[in-house]
C-alpha cells in the first residue's frame, strides 16, 4: 500500500494542479469579458497567454528538474501558484477596474491577460516536467517514455475535469469571485501540506508558523472584501455576472439590473413607465395597424418589454426568449413580473428557438445585445433576419434594438448591420433614439415590416429621429453573413471611438470620412455636377443646427449658395467658423480638392456634432455661432486671380445685417487647407496686422504636444474669405496650411491629408469654442 501510495501520489496531484490550470483559462475569460467582450480577440488572447505561460513552464521547470529533484520543490512551487492567485484577485478587485479603460477592445485583452494570468500558469506549467524527473527515480522499473504518458494523462485528465467542472457546475453555481478565492485555498493547503510532510524536521515548525500566518492573513482579506458587498441580488450566469441593485435614474428611485458591466434593464420604483428610451419603441407595432395574436420577445433581461406588452395586449400569447437560466425567476421576484398562461418563457437561444419553432408570429422585438462589447454575432447575419422573416405573418413587424454611431467611417458595424437588416427586409425604417445626428455611440431601432404596410408614426419626435440612410454610402458597407461577421472587429473600432468621444474630443476618422465622401461626389468647381451634389449634402446637414439657411444669389448667370448653420440664434455676441466648399479648375487642370475645399468642410461639420452634443445634453451658450459654408472662393475660368474676390464671402458680408446689428460678431475664424499631413499652419500676414488678439485666443489651446505645427509669426499674405471680412473692419483671421505643396494639383487627394492633422485643427477650434461660448455654472 505504501508503494502504491508513493507511486501514485505525484499523479494525484498533477491531476489537481491540471485541473486548476483549466479553472483559471475558463474563468480568465469570465474575468475579461465585462471589461473587453466576450469576443474573438479575448479568447484568442486568453488562449494564448495559457499556452505561451505553460511552454515557458515546461521549459524551464525540466531544466529545474535536472537540478534539483526534489518534492520539497515541487509542493513549493504549488505553494508560489496558490500566491500568485491570490495577487490575481487583488489585481482584479483593485487594478483591473480602473486600468481596463486604459486600452482598446482588440489590444486590451492580450495586454491585460498575460498581466493577470501568466505567473499562475507558468507555475503551475513547471510541475509536469517536475513529476515526470521525480516519477522517473521513484518507478525506476518504468522506461521514460511510460512515465511522461502517465504524468500527461493524469494532468490533461485533470484539465478536462476542470474545464467541465467551470463550466457546468463552479460558474453557474459560485462565481468568479469564489471560484479565484477556492483556488487560492486549495491550492495554498495542497502545496503548504506537501512542503511540510516533504521538508526535514527541523524545518517544519517554522514552515507550520509561516503556512498558518498565510491561511490567516488570506482568510481575513476574504472576510473584509466580502462585508463590503451590498446589493439586493448576485449570482454569476451562465454567461455574465448578474446583479440586481437599487439606485437613482433621472433623480427617480430605480431597480436596475445589471449584466457584466453594464445597467442592462431598469424599473422605477415610484411608477409602471419605462426607463430607458429604446424600450419605449416596443409600441411601434401601433404604427402598422395589426392585430398582435403571437408576439416573441427576443433578450428577457428583467423583462419590461414582455411586461407593458402583456399589459397592452393581455390576451395576445408572448413568448420570450433569455439564455440566462436565473433571469425569469430573478424578474418575477424583483421587477415585477406577473405569471401568467399567455406569458411564457423559454431559456433558449433565438435562433436556435426560430429554426425549430412552427408559430409564425405577428410581432418580434429582439433586444439581445447587452452592450456594444457583448454582441451575438449569430443574431446579426442576413441569415437570422431571413430565418426571422420567415417566422413573421404577413405585415407583421420585426422590431429591433442596435447599439452603435452613424459614422462617415469607411468601416461601421451599425451600418453594415443596417445595410444587413434591409437586404432581407425591403420595407424597412432606422429610428435614432437620441439624434439622428448624432456620430455618437446611442440606440437604434430597426424596424422591418414584412409586407407593404406603411409605417405610420405620429409623433413629431419619433418622426424628427428617423434616420435619412440617403447621407450614407450604404453601398461601402459589407454585409454580415454567418461567412464573413467581423463584429468584433467593427465593435474594437467603434468603441475605441467611444472612448474618444465620451472625452469630447473631434474624431479624425470622422474627418477623414467627409473628405473621401466629397471626393467621391466629384470635382467640386462652379457648375459641375459634384458641386451640385454637395449642396444637396449641405442643404441636409446644416439641419442639425438650431437654426438654418441657404444664402443663394447669382453669378455669370447660375446659381451660387452659402450655407449656414446658427447655434444659439438668439444671442447676440457670435463667433464665425467658414470656410469655402468648392474647387479649383482651369481648362484640363481638375483639381480633387482633398485638402483645398474638402478638409475646412470636414472640420466644421465635425465641430457642429461637438455642439450639437453638447445642446442635446443642456449645456447652454451665452455666445451664438454661426457655420458658414461659402460657395465661390475659387477663381473661375477666364478671370485673372488679381482681379478676383471670393463671391461667397462677399455676398454674405455685403448681406450682413440679416444676421447681425454692428459689433455682434466677436470674431470669424477661416478655416482651409488644414488637413496637410504634414500640418504647418503659419498666421495669415494681414490676419495678424490687424487680429493678432484673436490668434492668440485661438493659439491659447494648442497642445504642447504639436505647437510645432502652429507658428506664432506670419509667413503669406493671402487672399482668402477672411479679406472680405477684413475690408469691412470685422475682425476676422484665417487658419490655413498655404505650404501644401500639391495646391491646385490633381495631386489634392485624400492619401495627402491625415486625420491627425484634422483632429488637431479640429480640436483647437473646439476647445476655444467650448472656453469662449459656454455659460460656466
Amino acid at each position: 500500500m505504501k508503494r502504491f501510495f508513493e507511486q501514485n501520489i505525484n499523479l494525484f496531484v498533477v491531476f489537481l494542479t491540471g485541473m486548476a490550470v483549466l479553472v483559471v483559462e475558463v474563468i480568465a475569460v469570465r474575468i475579461l469579458s465585462p471589461y473587453f467582450g466576450n469576443t474573438i480577440f479575448t479568447v484568442s488572447s486568453v488562449l494564448s497567454t495559457i499556452l505561451l505561460a505553460l511552454s515557458l513552464g515546461y521549459y524551464f521547470g525540466g531544466k529545474l528538474a535536472d537540478k534539483f529533484p526534489d518534492r520539497s520543490l515541487f509542493y513549493l512551487i504549488i505553494s508560489c501558484s496558490g500566491l500568485a492567485v491570490f495577487v490575481l484577485q487583488i489585481l482584479l478587485i483593485f487594478i483591473l477596474p480602473s486600468v481596463a479603460n486604459l486600452f482598446n477592445l482588440i489590444w486590451g485583452p492580450l495586454i491585460v491577460a498575460p498581466i493577470l494570468f501568466l505567473p499562475t500558469s507558468f507555475l503551475l506549467g513547471m510541475l509536469s516536467p517536475l513529476v515526470i524527473k521525480l516519477q522517473s527515480m521513484i518507478c525506476q522499473d518504468q522506461g521514460i517514455g511510460t512515465v511522461s504518458g502517465k504524468v500527461f494523462f493524469w494532468s490533461t485528465l485533470g484539465s478536462i475535469v476542470g474545464s467541465l467542472l467551470a463550466g457546468f457546475v463552479l460558474i453557474p453555481t459560485w462565481g468568479i469571485r469564489t471560484i479565484v478565492s477556492g483556488l487560492v485555498i486549495g491550492l495554498l493547503i495542497l502545496g503548504l501540506i506537501g512542503l511540510i510532510l516533504t521538508v526535514s524536521k527541523p524545518k517544519r515548525k517554522i514552515l507550520i508558523i509561516i503556512s498558518v500566518i498565510i491561511v490567516i492573513g488570506v482568510s481575513l482579506f476574504y472576510l473584509k472584501i466580502k462585508a463590503k458587498e451590498s446589493v439586493i441580488y448576485s449570482i454569476d450566469g451562465i454567461y455574465e455576472k448578474i446583479i440586481i441593485y437599487d439606485g437613482v435614474y433621472n433623480n427617480r428611485p430605480t431597480r436596475f439590473l445589471k449584466l457584466g458591466k453594464n445597467a442592462s434593464s431598469a424599473m422605477f420604483l415610484d411608477g409602471d413607465d419605462l426607463v430607458f428610451n429604446y424600450t419605449k419603441y416596443y409600441d411601434l407595432y401601433q404604427a402598422v395597424d395589426i392585430k398582435v395574436e403571437n408576439a416573441l420577445v427576443i433578450g428577457g433581461g428583467a423583462y419590461s418589454v414582455p411586461k407593458k406588452l402583456h399589459e397592452e395586449i393581455a390576451d395576445a400569447k408572448i413568448d420570450v426568449l433569455e439564455v440566462e437560466t436565473q433571469l425569469y425567476e430573478a424578474s418575477k421576484k424583483y421587477f415585477d413580473l406577473p405569471e401568467d398562461d399567455n406569458l411564457k418563457n423559454y431559456v433558449v437561444d433565438g435562433r436556435h428557438f426560430l429554426n425549430n419553432s412552427k408559430i409564425k408570429y405577428d410581432y418580434i422585438f429582439a433586444d439581445a445585445y447587452n452592450s456594444l462589447f457583448t454582441v451575438p454575432t449569430h443574431l446579426t447575419t442576413k441569415e437570422f433576419f431571413q430565418i426571422a422573416r420567415n417566422s413573421m405573418e404577413e405585415n407583421g413587424i420585426f422590431i429591433m434594438n442596435a447599439i452603435g454611431a452613424l459614422t462617415w467611417d469607411k468601416e461601421s458595424f451599425l451600418l453594415s448591420e443596417i445595410n444587413t437588416f434591409g437586404e432581407v427586409f425591403d420595407n424597412y425604417h432606422v429610428i435614432a433614439v437620441d439624434s439622428k445626428w448624432s456620430t455618437r455611440l446611442q440606440n437604434f431601432i430597426l424596424v422591418g415590416i414584412n409586407g407593404d404596410k406603411k409605417l405610420k408614426i405620429e409623433d413629431p419626435e419619433r418622426i424628427d429621429k428617423i434616420v435619412d440612410l440617403g447621407r450614407f454610402e450604404m453601398k461601402n458597407y459589407k454585409i454580415i453573413t454567418d461567412n464573413f461577421a467581423p463584429v468584433d472587429y467593427l465593435n474594437s473600432k467603434m468603441y475605441s471611438k467611444y472612448l474618444k468621444n465620451s472625452t469630447g474630443e473631434v474624431e479624425g476618422n470622422e474627418m477623414m470620412g467627409l473628405i473621401n465622401k466629397q471626393i467621391e461626389m466629384g470635382p467640386r468647381y462652379f457648375g459641375s455636377e459634384g458641386r451640385t451634389k454637395l449642396q444637396d449634402f449641405l442643404t441636409e446637414e446644416i439641419q442639425i443646427a438650431d437654426e438654418s439657411d441657404v444664402q443663394e444669389f447669382e453669378y455669370d448667370g447660375q446659381k451660387a449658395k452659402n450655407f449656414i448653420a446658427r447655434f444659439e440664434p438668439k444671442a447676440k455676441k457670435r463667433y464665425v467658423i467658414a470656410s469655402h466648399y468648392d474647387t479649383f479648375k482651369n481648362g484640363e487642370l481638375i483639381v480633387p480638392g482633398a485638402n483645398d475645399g474638402a478638409s475646412g468642410t470636414a472640420v466644421m461639420l465635425g465641430l457642429m456634432t461637438v455642439l450639437h452634443h453638447l445642446n442635446n445634453v443642456g449645456v447652454e451658450f451665452d455666445i451664438g455661432v454661426d457655420f458658414v459654408f461659402f460657395d465661390l472662393e475659387e477663381v473661375p475660368e477666364g478671370i485673372a486671380e488679381k482681379d478676383w474676390k471670393p463671391q461667397g464671402s462677399k455676398y454674405f458680408v455685403d448681406n450682413i445685417n440679416k444676421y447681425y446689428s454692428n459689433n455682434e460678431i466677436l470674431g470669424v475664424i477661416v478655416v482651409d487647407m488644414i488637413g496637410d499631413a504634414n500640418l504647418n499652419v503659419y498666421k495669415e500676414e494681414n490676419s495678424m496686422l490687424k487680429n493678432d488678439d484673436l490668434y492668440e485666443k485661438i493659439y491659447k489651446y494648442v497642445k504642447y504636444g504639436f505647437r510645432k505645427n502652429f507658428s506664432d509669426n506670419y509667413k503669406y499674405s493671402i487672399q482668402d474669405d477672411q479679406s472680405i471680412f477684413l475690408e469691412k473692419e470685422i475682425p476676422a483671421v484665417l487658419l490655413i496650411d498655404f505650404d501644401y505643396k500639391y495646391f491646385h494639383t490633381k495631386d489634392d487627394l485624400p492619401d495627402k491629408c491625415s486625420k491627425e492633422s484634422l483632429e488637431k485643427v479640429g480640436n483647437v477650434l473646439k476647445n476655444f469654442l467650448i472656453n469662449n461660448i459656454v455659460i460656466e455654472k
